[in-house]
């Protein structure tokens, strides 16, 4: 099983190598998109996801481009979300602790 503590930062650190792979490589727009092969990378549900958050863009078939921007956006939407679930969870254990 994989500790919950651990799999955001798992899951934050590949999507940090897939976003570097992209830059290192300058494939930033339509005219530089590479394949995932050339980069070392493999297409697989992180990927998809982020292709479908707009962070990863397709050119042509099979070569890919990131989008900065949204890149941007979506790193500010999900430590919105760490911050609102790590909110709950205090606030859970903070009312179990004063009524038990």
């Amino acid at each position: 099983m994989v500790n919950p503590v651990i799999a955001p930062m798992v899951i934050a650190a590949k999507i940090h190598k897939y976003f570097s792979r992209f830059e290192n490589a300058g494939a930033t727009s339509p005219e530089t998109s590479k394949t995932l092969q050339s980069l070392g990378l493999h297409e697989g549900l992180l990927f998809n996801r982020l292709l479908r958050n707009g962070v990863f863009k397709e050119s042509s078939q099979g070569k890919y481009y990131v989008n900065r921007h949204n890149y941007d956006k979506f790193r500010v939407q999900r430590k919105r979300k760490a911050l609102l679930i790590m909110g709950g969870v205090v606030t859970v254990f903070l009312i179990i602790s004063i009524f038990y």
